[in-house]
């Protein structure tokens, strides 16, 4: 084991008694093909972070607990306050 992340040894460790691997990604995937993991074993699930980052980085976002609503060329910015009082980001 070469790699400086525990994680890496924890998803290799782990990896061995799997039946099933979740890929974040298609490439994450291939990565697993190429280790010999069964390609029928093998699932590209999506990277969660990556996914709320494409549902809340959009113009109509809205979120009531921030009061905030992206707007086209400009969001609630770090001046701006809603009737709470509260600034937003």
């Amino acid at each position: 084991m070469k790699s400086p992340y525990p994680e890496e040894f924890n998803r290799q460790a782990i990896g061995l008694t799997a039946s099933l691997h979740f890929a974040p990604t298609q490439k994450a995937a291939d990565a697993l093909l190429k280790e010999g993991k069964d390609p029928e074993q093998i699932f590209v699930t999506g990277n969660t972070g990556i996914d709320a980052l494409h549902y809340t980085v959009r113009n109509d976002f809205y979120h009531p607990e921030t009061e905030c609503k992206r707007q086209q060329t400009d969001c609630c910015d770090s001046t701006q306050k809603g009737k709470s009082g509260r600034t937003h980001a």
